[in-house]
């Protein structure tokens, strides 16, 4: 039976979004970027499988899914999983199926609390216990029409949103990074850049010339990215991969 977890009043102990997200990815091997990807279910479901073998039937979780009726499913599979294993924990289901991050992020931090307890660090494979199935945005990206970088199929379909991106604020920057780097990814073709060397040593961001920059905000003047984009080959091919998100 499971040890119960009834606080989870802030401590020092209490991690932040992305030690949180490095912290199920890394247990999880998969692939995920935000909080808000968690209001699947999938996540907890598997956690459970590693935490109580034999609490969960795994080959019913919906992993691979962008339907609201399959998050619930998936979390009612967790709830009864609950039961079994006498855990005193009502899921706010409805709350987290609509994917907003403040209530995802307090079921991680109470999740997190709850795992760490009952964990007694057994050797489990995640992906192979999944079989094999991506989980987060990289099986999402996949899905919808994320292409290998051998298969260019057709011109950059995004419009730079500029008159957001140049005010400085945090999430309009951080989203189109987040575009960014998928549609970097996709068309990188790994060659050797120096990107100091590209600039003539002209400093890049609020850290100074080695430093890092310090803030997303600073991506608002596009020079990083100006600068990503070239290191994705040496010269352009006229066509780049979709990236669908």
């Amino acid at each position: 039976m499971a040890i119960n977890v009834y606080s989870t009043n802030v401590t020092a102990d209490n991690l932040s979004r992305h030690d949180m997200l490095s912290w199920v990815n890394s247990t999880l091997m998969s692939n995920f970027t935000k909080i808000e990807e968690l209001c699947t279910g999938a996540a907890y479901c598997q956690f459970m499988d590693m935490l109580f073998p034999g609490s969960i039937l795994l080959k019913r979780v919906k992993f691979k899914t962008n339907l609201e009726h399959e998050y619930i499913q998936n979390f009612k599979i967790l709830q009864a999983a609950f039961k079994k294993m006498n855990v005193d924990k009502e899921i706010p289901v409805d709350k987290l199926v609509k994917g907003r991050f403040q209530d995802n992020f307090e079921f991680l931090q109470w999740f997190k609390k709850f795992f760490d307890i009952n964990s007694d660090g057994r050797d489990y494979d995640p992906l192979e216990a999944r079989e094999g199935i991506l989980l987060g945005t990289e099986n999402l990206a996949l899905e919808s029409g994320f292409h290998a970088p051998s298969m260019p199929k057709a011109p950059v379909k995004s419009i730079v949103p500029i008159d957001k991106l140049v005010k400085g604020r945090f999430q309009d920057n951080f989203e189109f990074l987040q575009w960014f780097k998928k549609f970097y990814d996709v068309n990188s073709k790994f060659d050797d850049y120096d990107p100091a060397a590209a600039r003539n040593g002209e400093p890049l961001g609020g850290g100074g010339p080695v430093g890092p920059s310090k803030s997303i905000n600073n991506l608002c003047k596009k020079t990083a990215n100006c600068k990503l984009d070239t290191s994705c080959g040496s010269k352009p091919s006229g066509r780049a991969g979709d990236v669908i998100y």
